[in-house]
């Protein structure tokens, strides 16, 4: 069985700043480690569930928060590639499994004092009216290629609206914003259910696949300055539907994600 996780930070046990999340904040160092050991966990699950070769792909920030010492048994992905798919960007046809560490509430959202939705200028993106996580997305152009998504961990909300989804999908909610605070479950017990749950994904029958809904698809983005959704609409075959929003209809969730990273890079 070869297996596929993404590992995002602002799911992971606690966290609940950004000086604990970016390299350059005050606090990151514990909460890098804090990272590692969680993925660390699902892999010892996954590989206890069956999974022959692992690979993960660390998709937070500059995907630089991994090392190679993190994970010596397992294919590690660092940095961009240039890949629209961003935070699954080697994942192929050729996997059986995808699953998501440490990720987060979407914004507009109260799950997570960090929920976003891959960039601080994305005040929410939606496809076909619905709002989109960045599990959401992922989950979407994995199943594209034909691979399901069994696992996921991150903050409450996030893993009770998946749920809802993807009735096969065993998650580990590591704990509930509540403002700008967290309450977070005790380590011990996250490791033990990250490992337990992933495990559990990993053994269990290959799950009747879950079809992202079909083309065309109709991505809406509302930025949080109209500055950029005007740049946007000069993508091709984009529109403006708004002084702060723009969309575009594409055929496929890779046309999709090509268009979100596009606008991803109006802001940097």
């Amino acid at each position: 069985m070869k297996v596929y996780i993404s590992a995002d930070i602002e799911g992971i046990t606690g966290i609940a700043h950004w000086d604990e999340a970016l390299p350059k904040g005050p606090d990151y160092a514990p909460w890098r480690e804090r990272m590692a050991a969680e993925v660390q966990a699902v892999v010892r699950g996954a590989r206890a569930g069956g999974a022959t070769e692992v690979w993960v792909q660390d998709a937070h920030g500059g995907a630089r928060n991994l090392r190679p010492t993190d994970l010596p048994d397992a294919h590690l992905v660092r940095g961009w590639s240039g890949h629209p798919a961003m935070m699954i960007q080697a994942l192929d046809d050729t996997f059986d499994a995808l699953l998501c560490v440490g990720y987060h509430s979407p914004a507009p959202s109260a799950g997570s004092p960090l929920a976003h939705t891959l960039c601080g200028t994305f005040a929410e993106v939606r496809v076909d009216g619905r709002v989109m996580s960045e599990f959401d997305l992922a989950a979407a152009m994995a199943a594209s290629l034909g691979v399901p998504t069994l696992f996921l961990s991150g903050d409450h909300e996030l893993c009770a609206a998946a749920s809802e989804s993807h009735t096969h999908l065993q998650t580990v909610p590591t704990h509930t914003g509540v403002g700008l605070s967290v309450q977070g479950r005790p380590l011990t017990a996250t490791q033990e259910a990250l490992e337990h749950h992933a495990r559990l994904a990993c053994s269990r029958a290959r799950p009747a696949m879950l079809h992202p809904p079909a083309a065309p698809l109709t991505l809406s983005v509302r930025f949080k300055r109209p500055m950029f959704a005007y740049g946007a609409a000069f993508y091709p075959g984009a529109r403006s539907t708004g002084p702060d929003t723009a969309e575009v209809t594409v055929s496929s969730w890779l046309e999709l994600l090509t268009a979100l990273k596009f606008w991803f890079h109006l802001s940097t």
